[in-house]
């Protein structure tokens, strides 16, 4: 029950705008130095590109 809460709140988090996750900031500091940190990422495209090998 703690895990289905602790879960729906930070779903409710996310979506109400209260908690933000700077993802294209996480993947640049964890190694794709590709990607801009200080743009938000598109994931469709980030997902292409890394698992698919297709570039624009």
């Amino acid at each position: 029950m703690f895990l289905g809460l602790l879960l729906y709140s930070i779903g409710t988090g996310f979506r109400e705008g209260w908690l933000v996750f700077k993802g294209s900031l996480f993947l640049h500091n964890v190694g794709f130095t590709d990607i801009d940190p200080s743009k938000s990422v598109d994931w469709s495209e980030f997902f292409s590109e890394v698992f698919l090998g297709e570039e624009d």
